[in-house]
């Protein structure tokens, strides 16, 4: 589901299903690297290592008020998905949605190659 930029008030747009240790890396290279950068130490002081994990509500509070959105935003756009790729939390950021969408396509070519 796509987001209207109102929701985010300014802040860099997150990309359908994207997940929210992605949008943070990626906003730390946008126009506001300081609420990225902000929202990420509140992660660290609460204890968090993976950002996709479900977060408890107090570190969903801290983390919104550092970006300045409500926290039913945040909530909505990054809920788990059950059957998401889930890599090492310090390798998350290299996964783009295109990259997995093509490694996907090739391993499909690849099996109806080896059952026809």
């Amino acid at each position: 589901m796509m987001r209207r930029n109102g929701y985010f008030s300014g802040l860099l747009k997150p990309v359908p299903q994207e997940a929210f240790s992605a949008w943070l890396e990626r906003g730390l290279h946008g126009k506001q690297p300081l609420l990225f950068l902000q929202a990420k130490e509140c992660l660290k002081h609460h204890g968090v290592e993976d950002a996709d994990a479900p977060l408890s509500p107090p570190v969903v509070e801290a983390v919104s008020k550092a970006l300045g959105l409500p926290k039913e935003y945040l909530k909505r756009t990054f809920s788990l998905p059950g059957d998401w790729l889930k890599a090492s939390p310090k390798k998350r950021f290299r996964y783009c949605e295109l990259c997995l969408l093509l490694d996907f396509l090739r391993i499909s070519a690849h099996r109806d190659r080896l059952f026809r």
